[in-house]
């Protein structure tokens, strides 16, 4: 697994305490140290750089130790590491991300203000499109990590899903968990043309004929990271979110794992993104994997 720590994002909230909780506990769990970053929201270069010059050792060591008690309380223990930058959040946290040494970035569902209110302005979707490494965002009411917690990831079968196929068997092998691989496909359905009308290719036999063969390939090619991993699949006739959603809860998964969009995925694609529609519905703290190649935007 590459890095050696796990980073906490925060905006030092109450409803952000369920993510450090994951964050310290996963970190434990991998043997990885936890840090805490906390990002001042300034997009003025001018006041940024008044602040700095301002801002001494003295200052800065009372802002650190209120980051520090903010996780204390939150967690009962002290974080290995404390990170305060000034700046924008997105950019702040890609750069620090992008030193190359963070495993995994936890972040909550929410932080000032509720779920509902989780617009693609905010900084928690800004990070979602454009990860700048593994990210975790922790869903308050299915937050459980331990040892053998159950694993799903959602495949495509697309080169995406190769690289979240890597990084979940590296988390799966380090937890003693069980790796469920999930593909749910919506068959067509229309009520003026019969499926025995519909082109051969198009018909729900065919199409469920395809994603059998698309999981076993899938399955074949990842042999050799599959090895000695407690792996079922499950392929799903339903719509891609609504199928993972139903498959969460019957097989209580404690977190799901899927591959980012490509790099070079237009606006819209973006937008209409399985991976971005599952963040907005999902049911179960979720790890965005991102895509071979893939640079977050600054």
């Amino acid at each position: 697994m590459q890095g050696k720590r796990v980073v906490i994002g925060t905006d030092l909230s109450e409803n952000a305490q369920p993510a450090a909780r994951y964050a310290l506990k996963l970190g434990r769990l991998l043997g990885l140290e936890v840090h805490v970053l906390h990002v001042l929201d300034v997009s003025l270069k001018s006041w940024k750089s008044a602040f700095e010059e301002v801002s001494g050792a003295q200052l800065r060591d009372k802002l650190d130790a209120r980051i520090r008690d903010w996780f204390e309380e939150a967690t009962g223990e002290a974080p290995d590491g404390v990170m305060l930058e000034v700046g924008s959040p997105m950019r702040s946290t890609c750069e620090m991300c992008q030193k190359g040494d963070v495993a995994f970035l936890v972040i909550g569902m929410s932080g000032r203000g509720a779920w509902n209110k989780f617009i693609f302005g905010s900084t928690a979707m800004e990070l979602a499109h454009t990860p700048p490494c593994p990210l975790i965002i922790v869903h308050p009411e299915r937050d459980r990590v331990e040892a053998g917690m159950e694993i799903a990831l959602g495949t495509d079968f697309s080169e995406r899903s190769d690289r979240a196929m890597e990084v979940g068997v590296a988390l799966v092998n380090k937890l003693k968990s069980p790796m469920h691989l999930v593909h749910a496909h919506a068959l067509s359905a229309t009520t003026v043309i019969l499926d025995s009308e519909l082109p051969e290719a198009l018909q729900s036999t065919a199409i469920v004929d395809w994603a059998e063969e698309a999981m076993a390939s899938f399955m074949k090619r990842h042999d050799a990271l599959l090895e000695g991993v407690d792996c079922d699949a499950h392929l799903l006739s339903q719509s891609p979110v609504a199928g993972l959603r139903d498959f969460v809860e019957s097989a209580n998964i404690d977190l799901v794992v899927v591959g980012h969009y490509p790099a070079d995925a237009g606006r819209l694609d973006r937008l209409a993104s399985v991976m971005v529609k599952w963040v907005q519905n999902m049911n179960c703290t979720t790890l965005i994997v991102p895509a071979p190649g893939a640079i977050a935007a600054r």
